[in-house]
């Protein structure tokens, strides 16, 4: 109740104090502290599976329909942000002299910036599906509410409820948000593309035939539980669910730009196309390379019936119930942890939810992120596992086959990471 108090006091005081000034910097402060206060008084519910407003069985911690706002914003913002960026380059063209300005009118030059204009607008029909499919999606599943209206209104739509439609609301602007993160937002949409378009499969492929390969080491059945932690747009979880059937596969995905990402391609027949390059001026071998499209149908991708796609943080992950054998699967994950003993730990967790063998497969660099508490070589890893009570059935390092990820192969610049493959069983 004081924080509710302290809110609106903020506001009264803030916009008696308006008046007195016009100073730009108070301004920009005025409008922080009324995001911040307005956002406060806002409730916003737990987020379980298939967007049910509940609290998830699956976690310790409860994710909120906050995050999945914060990342339809972000969606939202999208096509405005980029077409800023893209006028920067443009803008920068001034500062050279008119006769450089002729020239680079002659080669082309301003074609391409206009070209990666229509490349935002590519991107841009497509992340509307997915914000229009995320809005549907938690209509249908829930009993409309204030939270979910505000959702609604910051994406720039309202909810008709006699005819039961959703409606881009011309009246209502969308929502900009200080802290978007567009960054965030490309990187999701190469993911869809590395995921789902059969161009990349090149990447996929040594990735899932290795999992396969040490799949044939488990017992796989009616009561075996294979967990994908770090799944992103979700191809791995689902490659495992199509692969065998017979178990329980669950995907976890932290960020949720990417369980939206995820979602929405396993929940729709749509055809759409993603120009993951466009902003990439570096290495490019011509116009038509940085701006081309890669094209999916998303028909061919329907969710099994034995996968369970969730958003929240793994290390807070708990099975419903106890399951005989339990698989974890991790892919390019483990270096993304600023602490892997997090990791370790949440994985040895699952054994209180196993009656038999408990598994842990892997493969990815080691490559790690920003400001990680603890480094591994591979070799230190193996002797971690060790000490912590796992036997590998397979322990292998590849530096000559090495493979993509998001790579642009028609790129001047091009990255490659060799694979740590290992598969592990817990014997304590």
């Amino acid at each position: 109740m004081n924080s509710v108090f302290n809110s609106i006091l903020i506001i009264i005081l803030s916009l008696g104090m308006a008046s007195f000034t016009r100073n730009k910097a108070f301004k920009n402060w005025l409008v922080s502290k009324l995001e911040k206060s307005l956002t406060t008084l806002q409730s916003y519910p737990p987020v379980s599976a298939n967007f049910k407003l509940v609290d998830s069985p699956y976690f310790t911690k409860q994710q909120s329909l906050k995050d999945i706002a914060a990342s339809l914003s972000q969606l939202c913002e999208y096509k405005i942000r980029a077409l800023r960026q893209n006028g920067i380059v443009y803008q920068r063209t001034s500062n050279v002299t008119p006769s450089d300005i002729e020239q680079l009118n002659q080669i082309g030059y301003f074609d391409k910036i206009v070209a990666v204009n229509k490349s935002i607008d590519v991107n841009y029909d497509t992340l509307s599906k997915i914000i229009e499919y995320t809005l549907k999606e938690i209509l249908v599943n829930n009993d409309f509410n204030s939270a979910i209206e505000s959702v609604l209104r910051d994406a720039g739509y309202t909810w008709d409820k006699e005819n039961d439609t959703l409606v881009r609301d011309s009246i209502n602007s969308i929502r900009f948000s200080k802290k978007s993160n567009q960054s965030r937002v490309n990187e999701a949409m190469c993911h869809i593309v590395r995921d789902w378009c059969d161009v990349y499969d090149l990447e996929r492929k040594p990735l899932v035939d290795f999992i396969e390969e040490s799949f044939g080491n488990c017992d796989i059945d009616e009561d075996t539980l294979i967990v994908v932690p770090g799944s992103g747009c979700g191809r791995l979880a689902y490659e495992a669910a199509n692969r065998f059937p017979k178990a329980k596969v669950t995907s976890i995905e932290y960020s949720s730009l990417m369980y939206l990402c995820n979602e929405y391609v396993l929940g729709t027949t749509d055809n759409i196309t993603v120009d993951p390059f466009y902003q990439i001026y570096s290495g490019q071998q011509s116009m038509e390379a940085q701006t081309r499209h890669f094209r999916m149908d998303l028909d061919k991708f329907q969710k099994p019936e034995n996968l369970t796609v969730l958003f929240g943080d793994f290390c807070c992950y708990k099975p419903e119930k106890k399951y005989k054998n339990i698989i974890v699967c991790s892919a390019f994950f483990i270096d993304t942890a600023a602490n892997m003993f997090d990791y370790f730990n949440a994985i040895e967790m699952l054994s209180n939810n196993c009656t038999g063998r408990l598994h842990w497969v892997n493969v990815g660099p080691l490559k790690y992120g920003t400001r990680p508490l603890v480094q591994f070589t591979y070799d230190e890893l193996a002797r971690l596992r060790k000490l912590r009570g796992w036997e590998d059935h397979s322990n292998q390092v590849d530096v000559k086959n090495l493979n993509g990820y998001l790579t642009d192969y028609e790129s001047l610049f091009q990255g490659f990471y060799g694979l740590a493959k290992f598969h592990s069983e817990l014997k304590r």
